[in-house]
């Protein structure tokens, strides 16, 4: 009856537009802000603004309520644009009331950041996959499974994940001989002697895109008798990187050498920021990821590159640079470029392992 006795005497009332919107079985509608709403009980608290500007807060019975439209947009203009961990909390509240696109963007914005919880990767992949997302599920996954190394049921979806994201490989035919053809002739021996370019890392073929970063294409490309990588990045977005990844046929032991050094030739118009990473354990499934601190590549021309073993490199759960690398294998070498918000292309060429003093 108090209820009732409350909703007549605001229906006199004319109520203040915006906020949330809690619309009656009998009609009613409040503009007012939902200040409770715990799905376990059988009421909803809300603050209602008067003529005048006085508040009031009541009680509705969830019975008589047919729905509830919050306000997204009043909430967010509430936060400061650095205020990750209240992005993180509104997507929860946002996923809670089915406002899955704004849920995507606030965890996009706020996933990584510090002071947000590690399950925001979680929320991300699975609204990346509700979409059809596939790729991007994947690297929100792998970005969860870093930061969480004993996660198995991860590890399982992301080992789902890239079962349905590999393309089958191509049947080769044989090229059909004709019958009676005459055989092939014996080449012969190049009188001009052959220049050989003593090449590292680059020369290697399977060079992969990080699915965990940035869109990108990688491959390895032959200039004037030398082999280069070639990386093709796109504008990362809230990834803030893009990566490509080598996996070392024979590990290297990690006390056996001393640097890293390569040569880096950026295309694009803007500087970009180059990265090494290693994943670096006893086994390749026991590993960790290690990262060491950025570099500035200037666009248009070839720059020397070098990142000691010694130095200091951020690994979870602390992610800034006080690590030291354990003594173990090095099983992954990561190039990262971390462009901002371009899209642009890199050349990385002679990566080797340095086991002198410079």
């Amino acid at each position: 009856m108090l209820f009732l006795a409350l909703a007549a005497l605001l229906l006199a009332l004319p109520v203040r537009a915006g906020g949330d919107l809690v619309i009656l079985k009998n009609g009613v509608r409040y503009n007012c802000k939902v200040i409770e709403d715990d799905p376990d009980s059988d009421h909803i608290l809300v603050r209602i603004t008067y003529e005048g500007g006085k508040t009031g807060v009541i009680s509705i019975p969830r019975k008589n309520i047919v729905r509830i439209e919050y306000d997204y947009e009043s909430r967010k203009a509430r936060l400061r644009p650095d205020d990750y961990a209240g992005r993180y909390e509104l997507a929860r509240f946002c996923m809670d009331h089915g406002l899955y696109d704004e849920a995507l963007a606030e965890l996009e914005a706020a996933a990584g950041k510090k002071g947000v919880p590690d399950d925001a990767f979680l929320m991300l992949a699975s609204l990346y996959e509700h979409k059809g997302m596939k790729m991007k599920a994947l690297a929100a996954y792998i970005e969860y499974y870093n930061r969480h190394p004993n996660d198995v049921e991860v590890y399982e979806k992301i080992v789902e994940l890239k079962k349905s994201l590999t393309p089958p490989k191509p049947t080769a035919s044989p090229a059909p001989t004709p019958s009676g053809a005459p055989p092939k002739p014996t080449p012969r021996p190049s009188l001009t002697p052959r220049i050989t370019v003593i090449e590292g890392l680059e020369a290697k073929p399977n060079w992969t895109v990080a699915p965990w970063a940035g869109p990108g294409a990688v491959a390895v490309k032959r200039i004037g008798g030398n082999r280069v990588v070639e990386f093709l990045y796109d504008d990362p977005g809230a990834s803030q990187k893009a990566a490509c990844y080598l996996l070392l046929a024979d590990p290297v032991d990690r006390k056996a050498v001393e640097r890293l050094e390569l040569k880096a030739l950026n295309s694009a118009e803007h500087p970009v920021q180059v990265a090494l990473a290693f994943w670096v354990g006893r086994s390749l499934q026991d590993g960790e990821y290690y990262e060491a601190k950025p570099l500035l590549v200037p666009p248009g021309k070839w720059t020397p590159l070098s990142f000691e073993i010694a130095g200091k490199w951020k690994c979870q759960p602390k992610w800034t640079y006080t690590e030291a690398l354990p003594n173990e294998k090095i099983w992954v070498v990561f190039l990262l470029v971390y462009p901002g918000r371009n899209e642009g292309e890199i050349k990385f060429d002679e990566i080797v392992f340095s086991t002198g003093k410079k």
